[in-house]
This record gives structure tokens, sequence and C-alpha cells, in this order.
């Protein structure tokens, strides 16, 4: 906005205000007392500029964007800790306390949420991750190890991935849901306004609502966490507590985490000879994963077309031909309350 306020530009306007009959040739006392006037205030203008900029939802960022968000009772959502089921092998009566450190092999940590007892060489316990985020959410079978080790305990395991951790709400994100809420106003229990006390909720990412689902006076609100991946039961909770203190008398709530809706994808690719079959392979699916991340709940169709065309950007790929979407060469329709997730993924 200030670009035309450089340093040499003020300068020589300063300059030309100078009518006395005086040098103003560089290296003069004229010239030399008004060069450092000049560059302090292009450092203003500079300033001045980003201020403008984060006077602006669209290009404020940061804490100024928090500001901002402020005027319209909207705050940023926080990060969220992954949480985990636990098998305890060990001796029969051993109380695992509550609290109780176990980890990955590369360090992640856990603890128990609740103390329990060892019955029958076996217990089964809830634990959550020591810290926030979306690295915690770990595969199953990695949670093995006990860093401080205690009496009557042999093995630690999660038989099933670790679920819930989500990282603190990007800038890009909370300026979306901050223009959405301007944009598209909540009133009266409309579908806007469940879509809103539901995005308000750490953690959630994404949001659909089915208003009549079952029948007048009902509503389904499906949730998908800030991985756009089905909200864990702990995020649902808190979004149907958020939404029964929120809702008009006499609306009946259904609160639900996403579904997963299968996608097989296979094609021939041709290889220009700058990647490895490998390389190629792991690039086409991370790219493909992107996209079905930034269509969930925005779009209820895969389409062909893009998948075909998303392959040809990726680096090492000259052509491919072949390309079937669940072993059609059509697009693939997602159900209501579904996000696509890439399951097979066959390329030669």
């Amino acid at each position: 906005m200030y670009e035309n306020k450089t340093e040499y530009i003020i300068l020589n306007n300063m300059l030309a205000e100078v009518t006395a009959p005086v040098s103003k040739e560089e290296g003069s006392l004229i010239y030399d007392a008004l060069s450092p006037v000049a560059n302090e205030l292009a450092k203003h203008y500079i300033e001045l500029d980003s201020f403008v900029r984060r006077a602006f939802i669209q290009t404020s960022n940061s804490g100024f964007l928090d500001l901002r968000a402020a005027e319209y009772g909207l705050e940023r959502k926080q990060a969220t800790k992954a949480t985990a089921t636990l098998n305890f092998t060990g001796t029969i009566g051993t109380v695992i306390p509550q609290g109780f450190l176990v980890q990955t092999v590369d360090g992640k940590q856990f603890r128990t949420i609740d103390p329990v007892t060892m019955a029958a060489g076996t217990a089964t316990v809830s634990a959550q991750a020591v810290d926030v985020d979306t690295p915690y959410n770990v595969a199953a079978n990695t949670i093995t190890q006990i860093p401080i080790g205690l009496a009557g305990i042999s093995t630690v395991t999660n038989p099933s991935t670790a679920s819930g951790g989500t990282a603190i709400e990007t800038d890009e994100d909370f300026r979306t849901r901050i223009l959405t809420t301007v944009r598209n106003p909540g009133s009266s229990g409309n579908v806007n306004h469940y879509i809103q006390w539901a995005m308000e909720i750490d953690g959630v990412g994404a949001v659909k609502v089915l208003p009549l689902w079952n029948g007048n006076g009902t509503v389904k609100v499906a949730v998908l966490d800030s991985n756009r991946l089905p909200a864990s039961s702990d995020i649902v909770d808190d979004v149907r507590i958020h939404i029964e203190a929120e809702r008009p008398v006499g609306a009946t709530v259904t609160v639900v985490a996403g579904a997963l809706y299968d996608v097989n994808v296979a094609c021939d690719v041709t290889l220009d000879g700058t990647k490895t079959l490998t390389e190629v392979t792991d690039a086409i699916r991370a790219t493909i994963e992107d996209y079905f991340k930034d269509i969930a709940y925005q779009q209820t169709v895969v389409s062909y077309p893009k998948i075909s065309a998303l392959i040809l950007t990726v680096d090492g790929v000259a052509d491919h031909t072949g390309l079937t979407l669940n072993s059609t060469a059509e697009n693939v329709t997602l159900p209501s309350t579904s996000v696509a997730r890439l399951n097979t993924f066959t390329i030669t």
C-alpha cells in the first residue's frame, strides 16, 4: 500500500520543498540533514503497511487475528491430547495407579487416566498423552515401553490406534471459521447455528449438519477432528454437551463422529526416470490423501478427473493409464456423513 514511500522518494520530496538557494547535492548540509529523517520515515511506512494488514481478517495473523476474532466472540481452538486404550499383563491383584507412565519406543509418553487392578493376569485402562498435538495419534501396538517399572507388571500395549490428538487451530482454519461465522450468521437454531456451536469446541475441524434426518425436530451433527478424520468420543461428547446447552427447546439432537468411506485406487504409471517407483508411489499416496483431506465435508464426490490430474503433477510421473477408483473409471459418491479414506493403493 505504501510502496511509493521509499527512502529515496521521501528524501527527494523533502529536497524539492527546500526553496532556499542552497546546494542539495549528496554530501551537502541539507542533504545530510534530511537523509536520516527520510530513512526513519520509510521505516514507519513499512510498519504502517503491516498494521493496515493486521486490521483486516483476510490478512491478519497470529495474535492480531485472535484480537479480531474476539470482536465476534470467537476464540482460537486449542490443541488436544490423544487417548489410547492400554492392555497390561502381569500378576493377579497388582494395582496400576492413576497416572502410571508408559511410552512408545521413540519416547511419546502416556499416563493412565484411572487406577485399575490386574484381574486374571490382565487389565485394560484408558490413557492420555502427556502432551498435545497429532504425533501422539500413534499406531496400534506401539505403546510398549514402561520407563519406570512396577512390580507385578510384565507387558503393556495398545491394541488400537491412539486418537483425539489435534494441533492448535491454524491461522488459515481460524480465519475461515471467522469469515464463515460473519457471512453465515446463526439464528434460531438454523443449520449455521449448529455448525458454529460444534466448531467452537477444541479439536473440531469440520462439521456436517443434517436437519430433519429422522423426522420433525431432529438434527444430526457429524463431527470430524482437525485432522479431518472421525472425531474421538471425547470430542463428540464435548460437542454434544455444548449443543445441548445452546439448542432451541424441542430439538432432538444426535451428535456422531463422521464415518470413513474406503476408496481403492489403482493405476499404471510411466516414470520419467528422475524418481524411483517407491518414491513416486509414496508421493502419489500423500497427494491423494491431501486431496481427501481438502474435500472432507466440502464435497460429496471423489473426482476421477481430479485424481488423474493430481497423479500427473507428481515429480517423476511422465504419464499414467488404467486409473480406477473402487474398480471403476468413475467418480465415487460419498455417503452423507462420510469422508474418503485411501484404502488399498496399487501403482504398477
